[in-house]
Parts: structure tokens; sequence; C-alpha cells
């Protein structure tokens, strides 16, 4: 959905932030008032506006596309062998209990998630544990398709800059159904896992399901360094070619290794 519109801040009510924000200043005998010289730009999201900090030129009409990276959570989802499946089943409906309810089971690994440094790191900290400015950032989408092993090559032409969030394409979520799904996924490779590490990126992202396998030397490599892992995504071909946007990867919060996510990406 895209919303542009446009405010005029002379003739507009100010928010109640501002004006708390102007007091507070002026108590503490400030003599510049930064919100009178900084362009603020407004979106529309969710029945709320959001203010984006950085300075605009000038106040115009303002658009974004956010995009869904994440699978739809169903009973039929793959499960890694010997982890109990996922459900989701109603144990209310309006018409026989005058309201709705359902009960959700799930492994935390289960879907599209996000690996906290718990999962592989010893006393490393859980989900819940983590601010929440750590899920999320700039992306940054590369294309690994027709890989079987995604090597650090790919990050030659990279501007790569601390705290971004790394996506990799591989194509593979088209085969999100299928039984060899868990199996023949592509992985990345330890000198990969490092350079992310060198270059202190704040999340990975794969459209598979984990981006290795035993002994999960590229999960401890990348949580080790404070990077978190995203599994399981979807829709990352419409970011092959699009250069500007912006992660937001909020897990439920649980006082667990990993979460189920909502993971979407925002085309400003």
């Amino acid at each position: 959905m895209r919303v542009s519109f446009q405010i005029n801040l002379s003739t507009q009510k100010t928010p109640s932030y501002f004006g708390k924000e102007k007091e507070r200043l002026k108590q503490a005998g400030s003599q510049k008032l930064m919100l009178k010289r900084r362009k603020f730009r407004f979106i529309r999201h969710s029945n709320t506006f959001s203010i984006c900090s950085r300075t605009c030129g000038t106040i115009q009409s303002c658009a974004m596309r956010i995009i869904d990276l994440t699978h739809p959570f169903t009973a039929s989802m793959p499960a890694y062998p010997g982890d109990p499946k996922s459900g989701l089943k109603q144990i209310a409906s309006v018409s026989k209990d005058g309201y709705a309810d359902h009960k959700l089971e799930t492994t935390m690994h289960a879907g599209t998630h996000i690996d906290a440094p718990a999962h592989t790191i010893e006393d490393g900290k859980r989900i819940d544990e983590l601010p929440l400015e750590s899920f999320r950032g700039r992306g940054m989408c590369i294309d690994a398709r027709e890989r079987k092993e995604i090597d650090a090559v790919l990050l030659k032409d990279c501007e790569i800059k601390k705290g971004d969030v790394v996506l990799f394409c591989t194509g593979f979520s088209k085969r999100y159904r299928d039984k060899d799904y868990l199996t023949d996924f592509p992985v990345m490779t330890e000198a990969l896992a490092e350079e992310l590490a060198e270059r202190r990126i704040k999340m990975v992202g794969m459209d598979t399901p984990s981006p290795d396998k035993i002994p999960y030397t590229v999960h401890k490599i990348l949580l080790g360094a404070g990077i978190l892992i995203m599994e399981n995504l979807a829709n990352l071909e419409a970011f092959l070619e699009i250069k500007d946007f912006f992660v937001e990867a909020f897990p439920l919060r649980l006082a667990a290794d990993a979460a189920p996510a909502r993971i979407v990406a925002v085309i400003r």
C-alpha cells in the first residue's frame, strides 16, 4: 500500500512530542532549537505517524512500500526431523462461545524466525535480552542464486557498512513446501561468515532453513559475533535490483534462543 501526502508545519498543529521537547530545551537553557531547523518526513503506517529523522531538503509528499519477507504460519510448514510439527487450532468460535480464540503450537525454529546468540553460544543472549535496535537496519540483498555454496567472493563489490542487514537471495524459497527443503539447501562457507563478522553487520538473512548444516560452524561464527540470523525468508527476489530499503524484523518477546518473527522490508 502506498500512502503519499504533504504536511505544512506552519499550519498544522504541532505533535505533543515536539511541544514537550521544545519546553525541555528551553528549561535546559538551550539557545538553539534544532526542531526549527530540521525538516521532518511523516509516514502513515498502521493508523499512526512515525517520523523520519533523516534531514530532507524540503517537505515533500513521501511514500513507502512494504514487502513481506515472512512465510504464512500454517500447520503444513516444514519441520526439522525430530521436531514436533507446528499447529494453529481454533479453540473457541463467535457462534458457539461469543468470541474466537486459537491455540498456537510451534518450536522456535519453524517458519520465518530469528536466531539469537543463545541458540549456539553458551550463555549467549536470548531473544528477549536483545535491544529493539538489534532487529532493524539498512538492507542489502545479494544474488546467490544457482549456488550450492555461498562464498565470500560475493561480497567483493558490495559496500557493506557496520550495522547493515545483509540478505542472500538463493531462490530456494520456491521449494518451501518440497520434501527436500530441509536437506538439499545452499549453505554459507565459513569464510563468508568470518567476512560478515569482520564487517560488523547487524543481521544476516536467507531464504533457506539455515545458513549451514551440522556441526553448525557458520551459526557459531555469526552468533558469536553478535550477528542475528533470519531463516526461512520469502520474496527476496524482489530486492535484487532495489538498493534503498530498510529491514524491520521484530520477533516475539520470548525468553528463548530464537522466536518466530514478522519480517518486512520498507522501500523508501
